[in-house]
């Protein structure tokens, strides 16, 4: 797969026929050249495939369940419960070979940077700085998602039937130089959206450091770090966010005051906390799938048309806004699956016209006889869990990603969308020195950060929900990112980082019972990629 991925961005046809080396040492080639690095973001990894990789990099934790009670969805079940899990599920396929697209465009466009004829120095470096921060941006993720492994940086112009591993050290020594000269050279701001800025960089630099810092104990292959050497990367990542934090607004990015406008839809084409996008349109000609657009969406809605979920009879759900049904009367099979006395059945009295709430999903409980009251369905939310294994699928959608204004014009029943994708924004940079200074000791500097970000979630940012620091534990950082950061492909790195799988599992997803700590700290390496090499045994990650 990786092997197929190289070959690709390489056997390219060329009507101009120039070299490829002529072509990327012209001003407008070497742009091209850049440009590159990021169609595989938009293309596999965040969006216009079947973005798998949100469950890849968030599933089989302790925040997301399978709602497959028997576990039978295939490999959705098998990457969420651990089980019959290895290198055929196909989950796996499009961040690995997505990932590794993205490093081979990147380290063509590294290679070229100093072959490029009329372009000043300090813009080729502006340039080459955009590859070098999608690299590290790739590597990371390949090295936390399947650990050091197969480590290319130079061009590839021919099959190989080998690959070799590097350590995780290895990687993260790329990494960290890449983005330190991104930290130098990147603009701060970018003529064309979506475009790397030095922002970004800062941000990247900061969490790859913290993560290297967790390596202490060696795990997959890695050197262990000592201590003196861990907390020497907790400092480098603790200036670099806090240099981020408190230079924010010459950096070009804020942090909303409030949380509803971090995901307001009306703020997705244009988000100043965003630190790194990937960006998707509704001019086909702007999107490598053309017209298939965004589907992050599609994993983390409620939409459900069957009678499993949240579901009225007659009523039928749409992405478009508007309705073929201008109103609704209770039926008995709804009322029952509801839990809903009979007595609304055929009542005009408990009738839901257009526009009006159909079914409210409530945090507060409610009594059986305030429910039957409202003319709406009320569910109360703690009985979805009442068996916490097999969850009921009466459950509310996560909003970030839903932004109706960019869904997909005439695909309506289509969950496609042409939303940017938030990968990077500075509420995690809070959360990010915040785990750092509770790494270091520093508590009240952790709580600092923390009730920052609590404060504008809080309804009347009064600081009623501030917290203490003696408050500040693994635990309570690792809610807090929950809360903060559901859905923004980190959940499962973030636990790996905190080496905290069993215990977060245990407590909170007793669904989870096959992780073995022996073996899930990495993902296996897909069938795809094996069948292509002689030392498939050698290269697969260890229990697979």
């Amino acid at each position: 797969m990786m092997l197929s991925a190289y070959g690709c961005s390489l056997d390219e046809f060329n009507p101009s026929g120039i070299s490829t080396e002529q072509e990327w040492s012209t001003p407008a080639g070497y742009e091209k050249k850049v440009n590159d690095c990021y169609f595989d973001l938009v293309r596999i990894v965040y969006g216009q495939a079947e973005d798998t990789y949100l469950m890849v990099a968030e599933g089989g934790t302790d925040i997301w369940q399978d709602t497959n009670p028997d576990g039978t969805n295939g490999n959705w079940s098998k990457l969420l419960r651990y089980e019959d899990y290895g290198a055929s599920n196909g989950m796996l396929n499009e961040g690995y070979a997505g990932f590794y697209g993205i490093l081979s465009a990147c380290n063509a466009a590294v290679h070229y940077a100093d072959k490029v004829e009329g372009l000043s120095e300090t813009r080729i470096n502006e340039l080459v700085s955009e590859a070098r921060f999608i690299r590290a941006h790739a590597l990371y993720n390949i090295v936390e998602q399947w650990g050091g492994k197969y480590l290319p940086l130079e061009p590839m112009n021919s099959p190989i039937s080998v690959l070799p591993c590097s350590s995780v050290n290895d990687f993260y020594k790329v990494i960290l130089e890449d983005l330190e000269f991104a930290m130098k050279n990147l603009p701060i701001t970018q003529e064309v959206k979506g475009h790397v800025t030095r922002a970004a960089a800062y941000h990247l630099y900061a969490k790859a450091c913290l993560t290297f810092s967790t390596y202490t104990d060696g795990l997959g292959n890695t050197t262990a770090l000592t201590d003196s050497e861990s907390k020497t990367y907790l400092e480098k990542a603790k200036a670099a966010a806090d240099y981020l934090i408190q230079n924010a607004g010459s950096l070009g990015v804020k942090l909303y005051d409030d949380i509803e406008a971090v995901f307001d839809e009306n703020n997705n084409k244009n988000n100043e906390e965003a630190l790194f996008i990937v960006c998707h349109s509704t001019i086909t000609a702007y999107n490598p799938r053309g017209n298939y657009f965004n589907r992050v969406w599609k994993h983390s809605e409620a939409y459900n048309n069957n009678t499993s979920g949240i579901y009225l009879s007659g009523m039928t759900p749409s992405y478009a806004t508007n309705s073929t049904k201008n109103g609704y009367t209770w039926n008995e099979a709804d009322a029952q699956r509801y839990g809903l006395s009979t007595s609304r059945v055929g009542n005009s009295a408990y009738d839901i016209t257009l526009g009006d709430t159909a079914v409210y999903l409530s945090r507060k409980t409610y009594t059986q006889a305030e429910r039957n009251a409202c003319r709406y369905a009320i569910f109360n939310l703690e009985d979805n869990y009442a068996d916490t294994k097999s969850p009921l699928k009466f459950f509310p959608s996560l909003k970030k990603a839903d932004c109706p204004s960019l869904y997909a014009g005439s695909n309506a029943s289509k969950p496609y969308s042409s939303a940017d994708c938030i990968v990077y924004r500075l509420g995690e940079t809070y959360l990010i020195s915040a785990e750092i200074d509770w790494r270091l000791g520093n508590n009240q500097s952790a709580a600092e950060r923390l009730n920052t970000l609590r404060n504008r979630a809080c309804k009347g940012h009064d600081h009623s929900m501030d917290i203490t620091a003696s408050e500040v534990t693994q635990d309570f950082l690792l809610d807090e990112y929950a809360r903060e950061m559901i859905g923004e492909w980190n959940r499962w790195m973030t636990l790996k980082r905190f080496r905290a799988f069993e215990s977060r599992i245990t407590k909170a997803n007793p669904q989870i019972t096959k992780f073995d700590k022996n073996i899930h700290y990495l993902r296996p390496i897909p069938t795809a990629e094996l069948l292509l090499i002689d030392n498939a045994n050698e290269y697969q990650n260890p229990g697979y």
